[in-house]
């Protein structure tokens, strides 16, 4: 198949063009969301047993 003018896209090309896009776009967002999440669980337990460390020298304290 020979096209008229060799450097045009064709619809057809845009659109898978745009659909491979899209897909990267979804999956590197998607990687960056359930980082977060990983790091957010982790700041967490850390902060909490923090929290416990601090709880138990209050209580010997007070022994």
């Amino acid at each position: 198949m020979r096209r008229e003018n060799p450097g045009e896209v064709t619809t057809a090309e845009r659109s898978g063009i745009m659909k491979a896009f899209l897909l990267t776009l979804l999956l590197a967002g998607g990687t960056i969301i359930l980082a977060g999440c990983n790091t957010m669980e982790g700041i967490g337990e850390d902060t909490q047993a923090a929290g416990q460390a601090l709880e138990d020298t209050a209580e010997d304290a007070s022994d």
